[in-house]
């Protein structure tokens, strides 16, 4: 077998968490980088992209009611130019149509293809935590009902 080299890492990192107050958080972070010794002279690794958004819904109707976002490493200056730009997720279901109407706002010139990405991986991860959510409430009720 050929021995592989590593030339690029992308990771994705998804996750939703209880806000206390019935709605919950989904954050996604994302980093590319080149291995080490690939591109920086010292030997270590040149991260490229370090991305993340945080998206505040309101369960049950899973309505964006706040969102935050950050790139703390970009390869161009003019990247953080669009980030206002994501407010306009604000008001919008993560339910069905939520990939259309992402592609459709930030898609080309519009929005950054990193970012969009990782939007796009958010929305399923949402629906996913609301059922650990909806569990974890009745867990403490009835943890609460007995006291």
């Amino acid at each position: 077998m050929t021995k592989r080299i590593p030339i690029h890492q992308r990771n994705y990192i998804t996750e939703a968490f209880d806000e206390g107050d019935g709605r919950m958080r989904v954050s996604g972070r994302l980093v590319d980088n080149k291995p080490q010794g690939l591109c920086l002279d010292d030997g270590t690794d040149l991260v490229i992209h370090d991305m993340s958004i945080d998206l505040l819904i309101d369960p049950p109707s899973f309505t964006i009611v706040d969102i935050e976002n950050h790139m703390s490493t970009r390869p161009y200056a003019q990247c953080e130019q669009i980030l206002d730009s994501y407010d306009e997720l604000i008001g919008l279901s993560v339910t069905r149509g939520y990939g259309n109407r992402v592609k459709k706002l930030f898609g080309g010139p519009n929005g950054c293809s990193h970012m969009g990405a990782l939007l796009l991986a958010m929305g399923p991860v949402a629906i996913q935590a609301s059922w650990s959510l909806v569990n974890l409430h009745q867990s403490l009720e009835s943890k609460l009902d007995t006291v």
